[in-house]
């Protein structure tokens, strides 16, 4: 994706957050959703709204779908570089 792609793909996954949040079994979608937000508030350098975006996923993550070890991998890295770039 080009730069000037990531603010709209972030607009897009914050109106699925959204969407998800109001399901009644949505608390997967919505983690994976934050999951997505923290890559593309990562690539705008946008890293403490990354950082609080992969933390609510993990969180979601570790009650919801405690199983589901690829996504929380993922998410742990998202949230290992959000830190460290706050450095």
């Amino acid at each position: 994706r080009s730069a000037e792609d990531w603010p709209a793909m972030e607009a897009d996954v914050r109106r699925m957050a959204n969407v998800a949040a109001a399901l009644p079994d949505g608390k997967t979608l919505l983690a994976n959703a934050r999951m997505m937000l923290a890559a593309s508030l990562f690539v705008q350098r946008k890293f403490q709204d990354a950082e609080a975006a992969a933390r609510e996923s993990l969180d979601l993550l570790q009650r919801h779908a405690p199983g589901d070890s690829r996504t929380m991998i993922n998410t742990r890295m998202y949230l290992g570089q959000a830190l460290l770039a706050q450095d």
